[in-house]
Formats: structure tokens, sequence, C-alpha cells
């Protein structure tokens, strides 16, 4: 298994945690941490969410598929989803 962290942020919604959950654990991932709250965003006239998860990733998924899928299902939910370096920071994408 390898470490991932994956950070997700967007409008609050009911079953954002459910459905990236629901992914992580349909190819074999296995949740180490997970925190997440809920913040006015008095600027966008909604409440913004954010999670963050550390995550054990299996080898057998490739990183570019890993973070495509990730990409897709943020997507599909209407938030973002970026997998972070090692060092913490967002990937660029690149």
């Amino acid at each position: 298994m390898i470490i991932r962290r994956v950070k997700l942020i967007g409008a609050d919604a009911h079953g954002l945690i459910e459905q990236l959950t629901r992914y992580t654990s349909d190819v074999g991932c296995n949740i180490i941490t997970l925190e997440a709250e809920s913040v006015p965003a008095n600027h966008a006239g909604y409440d913004l969410f954010h999670a963050r998860l550390t995550l054990w990733v299996p080898r057998s998924l490739s990183e570019a598929a890993f973070k495509d899928a990730l990409s897709e299902l943020g997507e599909q939910m209407g938030v973002d989803i970026h997998v972070l370096e090692q060092g913490g920071s967002e990937d660029s994408g690149s």
C-alpha cells in the first residue's frame, strides 16, 4: 500500500463524504484519517465544505488512474478533489 493525501473542497451538499468514501472503498483504499468541516462562505452565499483524507492506496492502482478517477468523481459531485503531493502541497495537475 502507498499512503496518499486527498483534499476535497466545494459547496456543502448532502452525501459528499459518502460518495468519496464509497469510491475509495471500491478501489481498495483504506482510510487512515478523515477530517471534514463546513464553513460559511459569505461571499459565495453558501457553506463551503472541506475534507482531507489520508489513505492507504493499493500499489496495483496507478497514480495517474487514481488522480484521474478522483478528478472525474469531483466533476460529477460538483467539487474539486486533489491528490496532494507527499510534502502536502496541491498537485499542479501537470
